[in-house]
């Protein structure tokens, strides 16, 4: 079994009222190649997906693509919440 983890994305963090978005998306996409080269059974993300318990739209709409890309792509996804996610938010979308 092949398996790709990764975690601590902390979607949505802001630094001196800068946004990451794009930072985000471009990282999210390198998950994504990694995802299409090394052909995982499965993918895990472990802990503080967003930053906080109320991530802002954007944050959201990244990451819930991102799973819909994974589960397209019949892998399977684990995800574990971390102190940071809302377990509201979370919950599901594995």
């Amino acid at each position: 079994m092949r398996i790709l983890h990764t975690g601590d994305w902390h979607l949505g963090k802001r630094f001196y009222n800068i946004s990451l978005e794009e930072d985000f998306e471009f990282i999210v996409d390198q998950v994504k190649t990694a995802i299409v080269e090394k052909n995982p059974d499965t993918v895990i993300l472990a802990g503080d997906i967003y930053d906080r318990a109320a991530p802002p739209k954007e944050a959201m709409t990244l990451f819930n693509s991102f799973c819909e890309f994974v589960k397209s792509s019949g892998k399977n996804l684990i995800i574990i919440a971390g102190n940071h996610d809302s377990r509201a938010l979370i919950e599901g979308l594995g």
